[in-house]
């Protein structure tokens, strides 16, 4: 299972869109002000209602689980 089936999962286990769980993933990491493009005022209000959802531990276990790092690629590399 990849991140993006543990982000849909846990959506629709909490009855929410899959960017209120980003958004949610992305605020217990501790990022203050997460920059969210969008090109509508729903797909906005949508986002911003990830301000009301809370991810258990367990639960951004299960959303870090897939992950795998990769090298950074750049400039210096």
């Amino acid at each position: 299972m990849n991140v993006k089936h543990r982000v849909e999962e846990i959506a629709n286990k909490k009855g929410v869109p899959m960017a209120q769980i980003a958004i949610a993933w992305i605020l217990a990491k501790g990022v203050a002000a997460p920059i969210i493009g969008t090109t509508s005022l729903k797909n906005l209000e949508e986002a911003v209602g990830g301000l009301k959802v809370t991810l258990t531990p367990e639960e951004i276990k299960e959303l870090e689980a897939p992950y795998a790092p990769r090298a950074v690629v750049g400039l210096f590399n």
